[in-house]
Formats: structure tokens, C-alpha cells, sequence
């Protein structure tokens, strides 16, 4: 058990690592390059949509029951819906990019159980060298962290608030992790559900939340060719480092 929760902490320490360099990059492009942060975040809903359609989506259909995924896809976009409407109905209401941040974060914070209880199978039945996944395990977060600060940046908060939210996605990666290493989970339905269920709320994300509501403020052909830029940008990421969720 010891060994476990040491793998845990070393997963959740290289997450914090991946997410911070991502949002590191994506803060020294916006402050020395003056790019607008609403084509930055146009470009991370491109990253987005690159990594479902070429990396999560093919994989977990390729693994797990595709009418089970496609009921999780549903769910998740459904429990987005609901939450958004919650945050508009409530009586602080928020503005509009930081409604759009916590919707964002809470997909990311679903797509971190199946992230987590994937890395602890792994552990169960290594199927890549340890030094591989770390690597793996750094690089398919700095995406993530790309995204995260670029809505942070579009919001204007304050970047701690960032850091924080780095700390928070870390660590629930490495419980999941340990919880994929010492539960060993029997049920797959359950599993595929919440698969399906953690794509669901990225493409809402992705697709509402991030690319229609930006694509009403700017020139259409601008964000287009943006979104397609991040897409493309993904794509070459997925060959050169295959992703581990």
C-alpha cells in the first residue's frame, strides 16, 4: 500500500508539473506575443476538440461498449446543462467568462476519474515503462493547462486562483489513481459510463460554453481557422506522444 500511495503523490506532483508548464506558456504567449485572449481560448476549445476527437473518443470506443460510452456522452452533457443553468439561477450571479471557467474546470475534474483510475490499472498491469508514462502522464496535462489558464486570463482572475485549481486537479488524479491501484474496479459499465460521461462535458465546453459564445463576439472565418490551428496542434500531439487516460 505504501508503494501505491508513493505512485499516487509522484502522479500527482508531475499533473501539477504539466498543468502549470501549460499555463505558463499560455501566460508568456499572451503577455510578450499581445495575442487576445479570446483567440487564445478559441484555440484551446480547438485543443479540446483535437484531443476528443482524435485521442479520447477513438480510444475508450475501441475498449469499452459503444452504446454504454454514447449513454455516458449523453449524461455528462446533461449534467452540464444542468449545472449551468444552476450557476446563472444563482444569487451571486457571475459574469459570464468566469461561469464559463467553472464549467470548464469541473469537465476537466470529471475527466480526471477515468484519467486517475486508468493510471492505477496501469500500475496493476504495466503495459508502458514507467519513465514512458511519467513522461506521458507530464505532457498530456500541459494541454489542459493551457486551457485552464487561458480562461483565467480571459476572465481576469487572479492567477493564484490558477494555481490553485492546479493543486485541486492534481490531487484528484493521484486519489484516483490509488483508488484505480486499490479498489480495482470490477464493474466496466460503470466505468463506461463515466468515460462517456467525462467526454460529454468537454465537447459541451468545447463546443458551447468556449466556441459558440466566442464565435458571436468575433469574425467567423477567424475563429475557424483558430479552432483548426489547435485541432491540427493536437493531432501532431497525439502522434508524437500518445496520451494516457
Amino acid at each position: 500500500m505504501i508503494d501505491e500511495l508513493k505512485f499516487s503523490i509522484y502522479v500527482m506532483g508531475f499533473i501539477f508539473l504539466g498543468t502549470t508548464l501549460g499555463g505558463w506558456i499560455t501566460k508568456y504567449i499572451s503577455s510578450n506575443l499581445k495575442v487576445n485572449n479570446l483567440y487564445i481560448n478559441v484555440f484551446c476549445g480547438g485543443l479540446l476538440i483535437g484531443l476528443i476527437g482524435f485521442d479520447l473518443l477513438p480510444e475508450t470506443l475501441q475498449y469499452l461498449n459503444p452504446i454504454g460510452v454514447y449513454a455516458g456522452i449523453s449524461l455528462g452533457v446533461i449534467f452540464m446543462e444542468i449545472i449551468d443553468r444552476l450557476v446563472h439561477k444563482t444569487k451571486h450571479r457571475y459574469k459570464e467568462e468566469i461561469e464559463s471557467f467553472i464549467l470548464l474546470f469541473i469537465a476537466l475534474f470529471i475527466h480526471s476519474i477515468p484519467t486517475g483510475v486508468a493510471l492505477g490499472m496501469n500500475l496493476q498491469k504495466p503495459i508502458l515503462n514507467h519513465s514512458f508514462l511519467i513522461a506521458a502522464i507530464v505532457l498530456h496535462h500541459i494541454p489542459e493547462g493551457v486551457i485552464m489558464m487561458a480562461s483565467i486570463l480571459h476572465s481576469k482572475m487572479k492567477l493564484k486562483i490558477f494555481w490553485f485549481f492546479c493543486f485541486i486537479l492534481s490531487f484528484a488524479v493521484g486519489l484516483n489513481t490509488f483508488w484505480g491501484i486499490e479498489l480495482k474496479i470490477q464493474s466496466v459499465k460503470f466505468y463506461t459510463l463515466l468515460s462517456g460521461a467525462a467526454i460529454g462535458t468537454l465537447s459541451y465546453v468545447s463546443f458551447y460554453e468556449i466556441l459558440w459564445k466566442h464565435s458571436l463576439a468575433l469574425p467567423l472565418i477567424k475563429v475557424v481557422m483558430t479552432t483548426l490551428l489547435g485541432v491540427i496542434l493536437m493531432k501532431m500531439f497525439t502522434i508524437f506522444m500518445p496520451m494516457i487516460h
